[in-house]
């Protein structure tokens, strides 16, 4: 019997130690990206980011556990085999889409507290094992062109990657909206808890600047990055008066691309490039940020940008990194909407299979 439940009520409300629960079940679990705040992002047996954009391996544990509804649209019963079980605070959510053999409706910690002493520790050798073909496979088909290239304007993942190495990995990372936030979460690695303020699935554009001031006011002791978009930027931008106002040192990495990149990825992928209001004509944002008072600098070149990085994260004050990201860029995984969740694009042309 496999139990599905929420990570972040397990860690919050019951207050057990990680380590409790993941060697008791000893099983991988999907997180979604609102749930990594919750943890470290570098801890064995976990999978990131269950959505139509995330991993291969994430949608195949999804599949496994058959709640292809909350990814992407689909219910399908594909595990006949599996027996599944819910634990919920509301009664109105249980067999909702996916019909279960057993439910339990309570307090997280009450059921919790009660369920664990009687778990055995379980081995899933072999299946874990089924994993080593699709992660070898992503990292070749997408994680290596991503954060490696070799040639051609910088890539978001890369970018993502390259700030929070030189970060140490102990930033706090805050996204926007978009590519942007889909890239960053997934490259950027934690070492902490509490370390992404993101909005989810919400597409709250505009979320990202007046977060960052939040998460640094609350927390002055750490590196606070964030990874923005043009667009999403220019929505909430009167708070770069803010910073100015209130001195406060938040690092901006503008991931420019001078498009609406999610919805230009779209219009690409389903709508034979019929690319309706996405495209940008950008204002010159570093002038912008200094007329604010917020030291800024273009990036244009890959040789340049780790250099750049090194300015940004050892200067005092605010600071505004202007990136300039190729235009074409995708994100990847993806499983287009509405299909089943083994649906899963590497490119705008091939599929995992």
């Amino acid at each position: 019997m496999y139990v599905i439940f929420k990570r972040d009520e397990i860690q919050e409300k019951l207050h057990l130690k990680r380590s409790a629960l993941d060697t008791a079940l000893n099983l991988l679990k999907d997180c979604n990206l609102i749930q990594e705040k919750k943890q470290g992002k570098n801890l064995p047996n976990i999978i990131y980011v269950g959505k139509t954009i995330g991993m291969i391996e994430d949608e195949k544990i999804i599949k496994f556990r058959d709640v292809q509804n909350q990814h992407s649209g689909k219910n399908e019963i594909n595990t006949p085999d599996c027996m599944k079980s819910t634990l919920h605070n509301n009664y109105n959510n249980i067999n909702k889409n996916i019909k279960v053999a057993a439910s339990v409706v309570g307090d997280a910690k009450a059921v919790l507290s009660q369920l664990l002493p009687h778990i055995t520790e379980a081995s899933h050798k072999e299946w874990l094992m089924t994993f080593e073909r699709p992660e070898a496979v992503e990292y070749e088909k997408v994680i290596k062109i991503e954060t490696e290239p070799s040639e051609g304007m910088m890539n978001m993942g890369e970018v993502a990657m390259k700030v929070s190495e030189a970060s140490y990995h102990n930033a706090i990372l805050v996204t926007d909206v978009g590519q942007n936030q889909m890239l960053s979460a997934r490259y950027f690695k934690f070492n902490d808890t509490n370390s992404i303020v993101t909005s989810g699935g919400l597409g709250t554009m505009g979320f990202g600047l007046p977060a960052a001031i939040g998460a640094k006011i609350g927390r002055p002791d750490r590196h606070v990055c964030l990874f923005v978009g043009d667009g999403g930027l220019q929505m909430t931008v009167q708070e770069l008066g803010t910073i100015l106002e209130y001195k406060v040192p938040v690092k901006i990495i503008l991931l420019n691309n001078n498009f609406l990149g999610m919805v230009r990825q779209w219009q690409e992928l389903f709508y034979q490039k019929h690319y309706s209001q996405t495209p940008m004509t950008n204002p010159d944002f570093v002038a912008l940020a200094n007329a604010y008072g917020i030291s800024a600098e273009d990036v244009t070149d890959r040789c340049d940008l780790d250099d750049a990085i090194r300015r940004m994260l050892d200067s005092e004050g605010a600071y505004l990194l202007n990136v300039c990201i190729k235009p074409d860029g995708m994100v990847f995984p993806m499983t287009p909407a509405g299909s089943n969740v083994d649906n899963i694009l590497l490119n705008s042309t091939e599929h995992y299979m």
